[in-house]
């Protein structure tokens, strides 16, 4: 299937990316570029504009870090994606040649342009391919929520589109599209509450879109501290629908930073964060507190019993204030004269979470909680090597989180290797342990018959009084759920840069 209108698109997009790059001189070398726009960590230029600890480097670096003699910049990074996973249940690599596999290529093309010393504009498109896979394997037009418009094989993601100015370079505005996460923390960032969905914990970079903001940033140089206050207008249809945050950033001693925050929306739970992040020792101390005042929030309760009807199900809670905690700890260590191994520990103690297996199995399926976020409690570990030994083109990063409540867990690792000066070469193996809990996911055959039972009961509305736990029943679509875990994983990734 072909979609013209698409096509015309994409061509134009190119051919404006190109005659761009021919017609302007860029102020950076395109390895010193793609480090600022696809996440290598350098120091930013504080001087006028601080970037703070807890916030997204991939969103606030392209700011900071170009050249500030630079009009205009435009670049981008093309990515070829392989995926393979086990089939449900299989333990070991036998019969993998029926493993299923997804490919994905996917382009990413960003323009910059500074007309002047107190203006910047920015924007990033992201490409790909619109496809799903049916039944027999063969590639139809995606009909997910966000693309029920379009019926194209072509996806222009709207990743940031932002527009920064700054008032006698003492107050800083910046509105648009743009990326935002608060949190020191590695795994888990409880204070992040402008965040529209989780981060993946095992991604090497934050794919997550950016979301429709005002921010005022008003730094004081002398001190240190960082006073933002952001209007959170993504997907927001009514005025009471804004979201409004407040955020200080103070510095504690020599090496500290606390960050207290606050969200407030009409009609919704007061969000309250405290972030802190300092040296201790020899090792590097992060810990966030979430606190939701006032919160109505839906909890699954009731009790698992088949045979009398009964099933958990999500209502209205009588409980107002929950907490959120993450405490993470990090060593790093330097086992030759070149080389450090950086390692740490992190804990998380989900208040909004569940210690029962099933409830929490109900509370995902049905959406109640998301993945990493559905047990009480959690424990993450994490090593990571850059150019270990004589593999300096190279990096190893190792992770792996257990949910302390059902007693699965998840690792993975991934090893990055830079072919080339602008190409990139990442390979992932992941496993997961257990069963029939959040991250060795996987439902019992007795559950799903079970509730396949109930529903059927509760369509017919036979016996409703006396099977008092069918009136209410989730919806929850038994057919999609897996009946063994998905063991392993296999992942590559070849990303250029230009």
């Amino acid at each position: 299937m072909k979609n013209t209108k698409d096509n015309w698109i994409l061509v134009a997009l190119v051919t404006g990316l190109s005659l761009s790059r021919a017609g302007v001189t860029f102020a950076q070398d395109s390895e010193s570029r793609d480090d600022a726009i696809f996440g290598e960590s350098e120091p930013a230029d504080l001087a006028k504009d601080r970037i703070p600890r807890g916030e997204s480097d991939v969103s606030l670096s392209l700011f900071d870090k170009l050249d500030k003699s630079s009009q205009f910049t435009a670049g981008g990074e093309v990515q070829f994606n392989l995926g393979v996973s086990s089939q449900e249940g299989q333990d070991d690599l036998k019969n993998v040649g029926r493993s299923p596999v997804n490919s994905s290529p996917k382009a990413q093309i960003y323009f910059d342009g500074r007309p002047n010393d107190q203006v910047r504009s920015y924007l990033s498109l992201r490409l790909q391919e619109n496809k799903v896979m049916d039944q027999s394997q063969q590639v139809v037009p995606s009909q997910s929520k966000e693309d029920s418009k379009s019926n194209a094989l072509l996806r222009i993601d709207l990743e940031e589109a932002w527009i920064k100015w700054d008032s006698g370079r003492t107050i800083f505005f910046t509105a648009g599209r743009q990326k935002l996460k608060w949190g020191s923390a590695r795994f888990w960032n409880p204070t992040d509450f402008l965040a529209r969905e989780q981060k993946d914990p095992f991604a090497t970079r934050d794919v997550r879109l950016g979301q429709d903001l005002f921010k005022v940033h008003v730094p004081f140089e002398n001190s240190g501290t960082n006073l933002y206050a952001i209007l959170d207008v993504t997907d927001v249809t009514r005025v009471d629908d804004a979201k409004l945050g407040l955020r200080a950033e103070l510095p504690v001693g020599g090496s500290g930073e606390l960050a207290l925050t606050s969200v407030f929306k009409p009609a919704s739970p007061r969000k309250w964060g405290l972030d802190f992040s300092t040296a201790l020792g020899p090792v590097d101390l992060r810990f966030e507190n979430a606190l939701w005042e006032g919160a109505k929030v839906e909890r699954v309760s009731g009790a698992l019993d088949l045979q009398k009807g009964e099933f958990p199900k999500a209502q209205l809670a009588s409980q107002r204030v929950y907490t959120q905690h993450a405490l993470n700890i990090e060593k790093t260590l330097k086992y030759s004269d070149t080389d450090n191994a950086t390692f740490g520990l992190e804990y998380f103690r989900n208040g909004l979470g569940y210690d029962n297996r099933v409830k929490q199995m109900v509370a995902l399926v049905t959406g109640n909680r998301p993945f990493f976020g559905a047990g009480r409690d959690y424990l993450g570990a994490y090593l990571v090597l850059v150019q270990p030994g004589e593999w300096n083109n190279s990096t190893v990063t190792l992770n792996a989180l257990r949910n302390m409540n059902d007693q699965t867990m998840s690792a993975r690792a991934v090893y990055g290797h830079k072919i080339l000066k602008d190409v990139t070469l990442e390979a992932g193996l992941g496993r997961c342990f257990g069963e029939a809990g959040e991250l060795c996911f996987s439902v019992p055959r007795q559950i799903i018959d079970g509730y396949a039972a109930l529903s059927q009961l509760k369509k017919g509305q036979k016996n409703v009084q006396s099977q008092g736990g069918i009136d209410g029943l989730p919806e929850i679509d038994v057919t999609k759920l897996p009946q063994k875990p998905q063991r392993w994983s296999a992942t590559l990734a070849l990303r250029l840069g230009f």
